[in-house]
This record gives structure tokens, sequence and C-alpha cells, in this order.
């Protein structure tokens, strides 16, 4: 958000907390070079009425939508013997996927006005699995392939999609807790910052990458490379 307000766009920036957005609306402005105010929507990605008020008021505001950027999701650990296991995998299963599919759908009708872009933000532990991870690493997986589906089905209308995968970054508490492992298992010797990340979605989401649909561009520092299953289980 901040980057693409540094760029010149006008952005959406939404959550659960209205206080959480309220402080990003005003770093993201801060760096606008126009000073452009993003607009701040609470919403909860469970539920299809509000995912449909953030599309709407999006384009009420601005008069258009050119990117969609799906980056919400949950942390949760539990192998599949656990009792809780199927109650996390639905938790999964709604945030990262159905979400985020609802609201591909729903924004189709404004993307193709644009020729706009699709991003989903994934995870290299998808071609790494990781124990305790299987939820994750499956709703994971099932939002890699429907971009594939949806860069053929969508080419039509002129709206690309692509994959964004990193692994961990400087502020997830799990790489905080692992820094030092993080940093020796990384080839290019230092964990990922926010900015790796956002920096590779602007430059999916620009004409730069107009011939770029359905791809997954990987973001990690050669971390993937050197991974084994219990890297996010092991505090050594």
């Amino acid at each position: 958000v901040k980057l693409f307000s540094a760029l010149g766009a006008n952005v959406v920036v939404t959550g659960l907390k209205d206080t959480d957005i309220q402080r990003v609306v005003k770093e993201a402005q801060a760096l606008s070079p126009k000073g452009l105010k993003p607009l701040g929507l609470v919403a909860d990605l469970t539920k299809m009425d509000q995912l449909t008020h953030l599309l709407v008021e999006t384009v009420k505001s601005f008069g258009r939508l050119d990117v969609l950027v799906n980056n919400a999701g949950l942390y949760l650990l539990a192998d599949v013997a656990d009792p809780r296991y199927l109650d996390i995998f639905d938790a999964f299963e709604k945030v990262d996927t159905r979400a985020a599919l609802q609201l591909i759908q729903s924004a189709v009708q404004y993307l193709e006005k644009t020729s706009g872009t699709v991003i989903n933000v994934s995870s290299v532990l998808t071609k790494h699995p990781q124990k305790s991870m299987l939820a994750y690493e499956m709703a994971k997986q099932a939002l890699e392939l429907s971009t594939q589906l949806l860069s053929i089905e969508l080419a039509q209308q002129h709206i690309r999609g692509a994959v964004q995968s990193h692994p961990l970054n400087q502020t997830d508490p799990i790489a905080v807790a692992r820094y030092n492992k993080s940093v020796s298992h990384t080839p290019l010797g230092r964990i990922g910052v926010p900015m790796d990340l956002a920096k590779g979605v602007a430059f999916l989401a620009s004409t730069d990458a107009e011939f770029i649909t359905g791809q997954n561009v990987v973001i990690d520092g050669g971390l993937s490379y050197n991974l084994d299953s219990t890297f996010m289980i092991t505090t050594k």
C-alpha cells in the first residue's frame, strides 16, 4: 500500500481493525507525491456482503479498479490428528481461498474495463511441505492453481493474473523468533523485508509485466532452495 501510494496511485486499505487501517492510511498518504488519501474500509473477508461493499466503495471513490491484491491470511498450526484440524482447515479455506475467489469474481466487471490485474499472494512453502501446515499449504496451493486457471479464463477480458510467493519476512513474529536460522538458510544472506515484497507486487501490476500472466513469481533470496520439512517448526 505504501509503495503504491509513493508511486502516485489511489489505494484502498482494508482490514478488521479501524485503528490499524487509519494508521496505514496516514502513513501512506504522507508518502503520496500528491498527498492522495487512501480509502480506508473495515471489512471481514469471510462475509460476502462486506466484500461487495469493499469493491463498490472503491469504484465509487476512484471511478475505476486497476489492480486487486489478495494478501489476507492466517497463521495457525495443526497436525491432521489434532481435533481442531478441520476447523482450522475451514478457517484457511474461508480467508485464503474463498475470499480471494469471491473478490476476483465480483471484481471482473470492473477489471475488464481497465485491462486490470489480479495478484494473489502465496508462500514458497507450497512447494516445500512443512510439518503441521497441511491446512495452510492446501489453501495456498488452491489459490495458486486458481490463478493459473483464471489467467486462461479471464484473458479474453484482457485481465492478467499472477502469484507472488514469499517466505517469512521481517514483520512475521515467527521470522523474528527464528531470525538467525532464516538468515543462515537464505543464500543471499538476509531475511526478506516488506519492501522486497511490495516491489514485486508493484512490478506485476505495472505495464512492465503486461505479458506476464498465470505465473508464480518467487521473491525469497533463494531460501526455497534450502528448506527442509521442519524449517517452520524447530526453534534451533
